[in-house]
């Protein structure tokens, strides 16, 4: 659920023109690391990934507010 919130908010901000693009730049960086680590480091593999991208077209459709699975 963390990984869900983590890249919705952080496609949500960078659609924001006040956010400056180095912010966006390297936080997208931390975003694949965290992406990263949960799917290939973490227990719930393919629950990881499943809500990464639940995230990312979430955060892309402007869908903001608590989750609804």
């Amino acid at each position: 659920m963390r990984v869900y919130y983590r890249i919705r908010n952080f496609v949500a901000l960078c659609r924001l023109p006040s956010i400056r693009w180095h912010w966006k730049l390297r936080n997208g960086w931390y975003i694949v690391g965290v992406v990263y680590t949960q799917t290939v480091f973490g227990q719930q593999r393919l629950a990881a990934l499943r809500m990464a991208v639940r995230g990312l077209r979430d955060g892309l459709r402007g869908r903001m507010g608590p989750w609804q699975g």
